[in-house]
């Protein structure tokens, strides 16, 4: 029978050992996904961070889409102000979850968060005729056709 989850012993633990080593309890504890989830949002942060995301890839992946909303919330703003770089980052890594995380992030991230960024990130344009069309594709940049053929959804790199 595996051991029960703990939340005060395994934070008490993260808080004594260094950061590999409380990353490393984590991810080979009997149930990561669920010693990751007893982890406050906040001190999983942190012990991202104190690892490096590069290098802490899987407790991203593990963490709940709470927790996820809550690592964008820390890292991307600054009082009013949003950190469209850091948001960029931060969406390239979590965008690479399973399916089923993709799924509960669609409905735990915040809404506004994601407009904003395609907001600053991609240009929509209307296809007035064919000229217009023309002019779009002599462009060096990514463009993609919404489905219909009436617009053109840029995305300046």
């Amino acid at each position: 029978m595996g051991d029960v989850l703990n939340f005060d012993e395994i934070a008490g633990r993260l808080r004594t050992q260094p950061a590999h080593v409380r990353m490393d309890e984590l991810l080979l504890a009997d149930d990561p996904k669920g010693a990751v989830h007893a982890v406050d949002a906040f001190s999983l942060y942190s012990l991202i961070q104190d690892v490096g995301i590069g290098e802490a890839m899987e407790l991203v992946h593990l963490a709940s889409a709470e927790q996820s909303q809550a690592f964008l919330d820390f890292s991307c703003w600054s009082r009013d102000s949003l950190d469209f770089d850091r948001l960029g980052e931060w969406l390239g890594i979590l965008f690479q979850s399973d399916d089923a995380k993709m799924d509960a992030l669609q409905r735990e991230m915040d809404p506004e968060l994601v407009g904003l960024f395609f907001r600053k990130h991609i240009q929509v344009f209307f296809y007035n005729d064919e000229e217009d069309a023309k002019l779009l594709e002599s462009l060096d940049i990514p463009i993609e056709s919404s489905p219909d053929g009436v617009y053109a959804l840029v995305m300046p790199t």
